[in-house]
């Protein structure tokens, strides 16, 4: 991993520790609760809605994201860092 996407990482996990994203959070889970309801709405309002509801689960889901891509390449260092080194000197 280089040292940018160390840097990129680390402070995307310090971010969603914050309470500024917490608040954040909290804030579109209530608009998600809102937003989730369908009963007479015509095609175009039902289209936005839907538009509304993806971008809330992706920024929901962004932490998560983010935690498994930072997981996979520490994995892939380490799969590489063990790989190179010769046997019986781990």
């Amino acid at each position: 991993m280089s040292p940018d996407e160390q840097k990129y990482y680390e402070s995307q996990l310090d971010m969603f520790v914050s309470e500024g994203w917490k608040h954040f959070a909290a804030q579109l889970q209530e608009m998600r609760a809102a937003t989730d309801r369908i009963k007479g709405l015509d095609a175009d309002e039902l289209r936005f809605k839907q538009g509304e509801l993806s971008l809330i689960e992706w920024a929901l889901g962004w932490p998560d994201q983010v935690r498994r891509g930072y997981q996979e390449l520490q994995d892939e260092e380490k799969e590489t860092a063990d790989a190179e080194t010769p046997a019986g000197t781990a």
